[in-house]
């Protein structure tokens, strides 16, 4: 089974998964990925009351029982609107809805702290995150930050949310 909880950014099993989504991310970019130039998020974006992590964790009795296989951001621009970051899922865990479950609790998790919109920016190459966000809603926007990765920015309006 695997569990949802919030973390903090600086959780070692959080900070685990984000240098692994940076791997993927820099051997799947045609350009590669590199933190220093853009497209990461500051850790002090994800303090309490600025921004919420969730981590995801296996608590089978396998032996990778308690390890973390995904994780998710979701930082708030302003008032009224939130951002996805760092949604990852690990190989092993993919495939079986992980990765809807991380966003909806990031979009819970934003309702909760009185966000009403939530973006997200991705790059063309992750079809599968796009395909993920378009099942769950988010419509595509015009440009809405200048991350230096991102090619394609989505929206979704979460009224009603409960």
């Amino acid at each position: 089974m695997i569990v949802l909880r919030t973390a903090r950014a600086d959780d070692p099993r959080v900070l685990d998964c984000t240098r692994r989504y940076y791997r993927e991310l820099a051997a799947r970019l045609p350009d590669g990925f590199d933190p220093a130039h853009g497209g990461a998020v500051d850790d002090e974006a994800l303090a309490p009351g600025r921004g919420v992590v969730v981590l995801a964790e296996s608590s089978d009795s396998s032996e990778s029982a308690g390890s973390a296989v995904g994780c998710g951001a979701v930082t708030f621009l302003d008032e009224r609107v939130a951002e996805i970051k760092r949604v990852w899922v690990s190989g092993e865990a993919r495939g079986a809805g992980l990765g809807s479950r991380i966003v909806a609790r990031l979009e819970d998790e934003a309702v909760a702290n009185g966000r009403w919109v939530i973006r997200l920016d991705t790059h063309a190459r992750l079809t599968e995150a796009i395909a993920l966000y378009e099942s769950e809603g988010y419509v595509r926007v015009a440009a809405y930050n200048e991350n230096p990765y991102a090619q394609l920015w989505f929206e979704k309006l979460l009224a009603g949310r409960s």
